[in-house]
């Protein structure tokens, strides 16, 4: 019996050996496990900061596009205006010359 004995006290120093063993692996397992899950979470967190910078960056953008938009319908308009004066001016010379030509060259 003392064989008997030896192999089951043998199998049983065994059995908590593994036991300790898987322990240890489950315990480093679920540490790392966790350590994932808090680095996905800061991943996450900064995603969503730099979506919120970008958000704020894009609206500022589409601020000053639309504020530049505005100076040069601003701008166009005046061009506009400028252009029609001067044809005007071109033509009301175009009229005096003519006139002082016609009115310096009498006809007989």
């Amino acid at each position: 019996m003392s064989l008997a004995q030896n192999d089951l006290s043998n199998l049983a120093d065994e059995a908590r050996l593994r036991h300790t063993e898987y322990s240890e692996q489950l315990t480093n397992s679920t540490h790392e496990y966790q350590e994932q899950l808090h680095s996905r979470d800061e991943q996450y967190v900064k995603l969503q900061d730099d979506y919120r910078s970008l958000h704020a960056l894009l609206q500022r953008v589409q601020v000053e596009q639309s504020e530049q938009v505005s100076i040069f319908d601003t701008e166009r308009k005046k061009y506009g205006k400028c252009t029609r004066w001067r044809q005007e001016v071109v033509m009301v010379a175009a009229v005096v010359f003519f006139l002082s030509f016609y009115v310096a060259v009498p006809f007989h």
